[in-house]
């Protein structure tokens, strides 16, 4: 399927959400306070691999037949809304046919799709040999249940860090990175040195302590087979 983009405009968090978790706006514009929200809730959503909310997204999915088994990049799967299947012919015109989807597995995102029975579709232009179908395009409505993440305390914190730490990387480049430092001191010879090791944690969305803590927040809201959103 073709990439998700983040949203263009958040779906839960608010300025007055964020500053009742604890969360301090600063010297941030509204403008930057709106491309922090958006980039934390795109990367909520890669990391549990589904939409916060209930959501539709449309893709094409190439090499697909009739009676064909998808994997969605998507999982919690609420819906399949439409199936269009392509058809080429040998002078490159298309005919569009309609299709069906049935949903085998709603939670790790996986759907048959066939060809709508009796289609009568017509084809404007197709001359030549007919080519078979070759890829479908596909609007799934995939998402958590608006109750189950907005109004989340555990969610809605994950989001608000998530945010924190992009608004920093944004207005204050030295305060979006945080490290663990261990010391050790160990002997050589005679000598006794202290050495300083600094450790970074490596996530979806960065790389400091703080992006595991919002990882670690997200745990419970991600499913046994997610989906590969944004992977």
């Amino acid at each position: 399927m073709n990439l998700i983009l983040p949203p263009s405009s958040p779906r839960i968090l608010s300025v007055d959400k964020f500053v009742s978790y604890g969360y301090f706006t600063g010297t941030a514009t509204a403008f930057q306070l709106n491309a922090a929200f958006c980039i934390a809730e795109g990367w909520v959503e890669t990391e549990i691999g589904t939409f916060a909310v209930p959501t539709v997204a449309t893709g094409t999915f190439p090499n697909v037949t009739p009676n064909t088994l998808i994997t969605s990049p998507l999982s919690r799967l609420i819906s399949i809304k439409s199936v269009v299947l392509h058809e080429l012919w040998s002078n490159n015109v298309e005919r569009l046919i309609s299709g069906t989807a049935y949903i085998t597995d709603y939670d790790n995102g996986l759907f048959f799709i066939n060809a709508s029975p009796g289609d009568v579709s017509a084809c404007s232009g197709c001359r030549g040999s007919f080519g078979g179908i070759y890829k479908a395009t596909i609007a799934i409505e995939a998402g958590f249940a608006t109750g189950s993440t907005v109004g989340n305390p555990t969610f809605e914190l994950a989001l608000c860090l998530a945010a924190d730490i992009a608004l920093q990387q944004l207005i204050d480049r030295g305060l979006a990175q945080e490290f663990e430092v261990f010391e050790k001191t160990i002997q050589i010879g005679r000598s006794i040195i202290t050495k300083s090791d600094r450790h970074i944690y490596n996530t979806a969305i960065g790389n400091s302590a703080r992006a595991q803590f919002v990882r670690n927040l997200l745990v419970p809201f991600k499913s046994g087979g997610v989906g590969k959103l944004g992977r």
